[in-house]
């Protein structure tokens, strides 16, 4: 099954946050982990990476992404239907 990654964002320069899809990109999880880790989980699930250019090979930050509505979002920035 093919799986794939989209990241969303570099956090604090440590922290990448980014979607985990198998075969469906409609069905995805978001996650967050240290690039360390993000790395060792992209290689074992044998994952393609989308928006890779976001995360060099050093670690760093590339530009982020304009921030859109997901778990790690104040209540705030959430558009919620009325009733």
């Amino acid at each position: 099954m093919e799986r794939r990654v989209c990241v969303k964002s570099i956090r604090n320069g440590r922290f990448v946050e980014f979607e985990f899809s198998i075969f469906d990109a409609d069905l995805s999880v978001e996650l967050i982990m240290p690039i360390a880790a993000f790395r060792e989980f992209c290689a074992a699930q044998n994952a393609i990476v989308s928006n890779a250019d976001l995360l060099s090979m050093t670690g760093e930050a590339g530009p982020a992404p304009q921030p859109v509505a997901g778990l790690y979002r104040s209540p705030a920035q959430h558009r919620f239907p009325n009733g």
